[in-house]
C-alpha cells in the first residue's frame, strides 16, 4: 500500500520505498525510515500535498513524493 492511499487519522508503519530515487536519502533524513510509525494528518484537495506525522515531526509532502513510500497498517 502507498502512503497516498492511507486515510486521514490512521496509523501505519513505513515498509520502504517503491523505487530508488534521489528523494530516498532526503526522506530518510526527514525521519521517514523503515519500521517508523506514520500518519496522514490532512489531505489537500485536487491531489495537493499531504500533511503527515512521523514520530513527533510533522511534514508536508507532495503527492508525487508520497507515492514513493510503501506502508502497512498497524
Amino acid at each position: 500500500m502507498l502512503l497516498t492511499e492511507l486515510n486521514v487519522g490512521i496509523n501505519a508503519v513505513v515498509e520502504g520505498f517503491t523505487s530508488k530515487t534521489d528523494y530516498n536519502n532526503r526522506l530518510m533524513a526527514l525521519g521517514i525510515k523503515k519500521n517508523k510509525k506514520i500518519k496522514v494528518v490532512r489531505k489537500s484537495k485536487f491531489n495537493g500535498p499531504l500533511h503527515i506525522e512521523v514520530g513527533t515531526t510533522q511534514l508536508m509532502l507532495r503527492n508525487q513524493i508520497a507515492k514513493l513510500i510503501k506502508i502497512s497498517h498497524l
